[in-house]
């Protein structure tokens, strides 16, 4: 488990590379071990690790625990390998319509709703995110759901109901009182 909690945040910073480089950041990881890597004696680590840790040590030594129940996100993103977004909702136009939705506003409230939001950074932009289900689904503001709904619905001449449980599901997420 150790190699593979490490070998994940060797490929994540890896293939990340050009958003982390000169910026401070600090890895979260569910496994504990992980949190002694970099005070360890080189001698107790594998080639293989020592070159990761190597390779880790350029961007940031600091790696605290996080219980695999507060670390939703890491969760996550460990279950998808992108965030779907429709082709004619970018991640500029939620952010800009979250930025003026008022039940977003309501329901980033303490205790509010069981949409569990998270501030996330997609494609250069600050969009709250649904990670209640364990999939990353972009909140999509009363202004862009019928755009986001007709995007869905028209090439495949689905129902009403088969394409909104298709956008909720797999794609976007919204509240529904």
């Amino acid at each position: 488990t150790y190699d593979r909690e490490l070998l994940a945040i060797f490929a994540g910073i890896k293939f990340f590379r050009h958003v982390l480089e000169g910026r401070q950041f600090i890895i979260k990881t569910d496994h504990r071990p992980l949190t002694y890597a970099f005070r360890q004696r080189p001698e107790k680590a594998s080639p293989r690790q020592c070159s990761q840790l190597d390779f880790i040590a350029q961007f940031s030594t600091e790696i605290v625990y996080v219980k695999g129940n507060d670390n939703a996100v890491a969760d996550a993103l460990s279950r998808i390998n992108t965030i779907n977004m429709p082709t004619t909702l970018t991640a500029e136009e939620i952010r800009l319509a979250q930025e003026n939705d008022e039940e977003l506003r309501q329901l980033l409230q303490p205790n509010n709703t069981s949409i569990k939001l998270q501030r996330l950074i997609v494609d250069d932009n600050a969009i709250y995110c649904d990670t209640s289900t364990g999939r990353i689904r972009p909140f999509v503001p009363k202004s862009l759901r019928k755009q986001a709904f007709d995007t869905v619905h028209r090439p495949a001449h689905s129902s009403n109901r088969t394409t909104t449980l298709h956008l909720r599901e797999i794609h976007l997420a919204w509240h529904q009182a």
